[in-house]
């Protein structure tokens, strides 16, 4: 009889620094899109010509929801960074294809790989094209209004991407442990996105303070 796969166990010290790993990795990649997100609004005054209406300034609303969006996802890639710590375990010779090691670790490291160049590239191509090179081009593609379902869909298929595998292989024993983890990072990305790096209200303040000194 074939007996079923299961995890290797993991020593406290591996699952602590796991945790602590994919922790560092959540907040630096938050912090990064937060960063980001405001340095692309600082420029957008470059292309302002003395129109406050040009200049990306954010209501709370639309602060509350970008914040989530990006903590949601810097969580679930350091959900993943854990992950592909713990079980990151060498080949032993003559052991057999390890179960995690020999199609989640590689599933894991894509999927991170894939998403951030992805999702940077266009970030990219959004911040300069809209916010810098094109007047105002941030109020024809509305993104907070008129694309808000793509910013809830992406953390979601983000997450069940990650289970596909151990879905696969576990079918119903990993179903418990999927919802669970699911309301942990969702804890987690809201904590998270309670984090104002910078005071978002100051820096829209002095985007129209700078189009006030400019029209005067």
């Amino acid at each position: 009889m074939k007996h079923a796969e299961s995890f290797p166990e993991i020593s406290e010290f591996k699952a602590i620094t796991g945790i602590i790993l994919g922790l560092a990795f959540a907040v630096s990649l938050y912090l990064l899109l937060y960063l980001t997100r405001d340095t692309f609004r600082v420029l957008s005054i470059i292309s302002a010509q003395n129109d406050v209406a040009s200049i990306w300034i954010l209501t709370d609303a639309e602060t509350r929801f970008y914040n989530f969006f990006y903590a949601s996802v810097a969580v679930i890639l350091g959900h993943s960074v854990c992950m592909t710590f713990w079980f990151d375990i060498p080949r032993k010779f003559f052991s057999g294809r390890n179960f995690p090691r020999h199609f989640f670790v590689p599933d894991q490291r894509g999927l991170n790989y894939y998403f951030l160049s992805w999702f940077s590239q266009l970030a990219v191509v959004f911040g300069v094209f809209f916010c810098v090179a094109i007047p105002a081009g941030y109020r024809f593609i509305n993104l907070f209004q008129d694309y808000k379902e793509i910013f809830i869909m992406i953390p979601i298929v983000l997450f069940l991407n990650m289970w596909i595998s151990i879905r696969r292989r576990f079918k119903k024993q990993s179903l418990r442990w999927m919802i669970i983890t699911f309301l942990i990072l969702t804890l987690l990305s809201f904590g998270l996105s309670r984090i104002n790096p910078v005071n978002y209200r100051s820096i829209n303040q002095i985007l129209m303070n700078f189009d006030l000194i400019e029209s005067t």
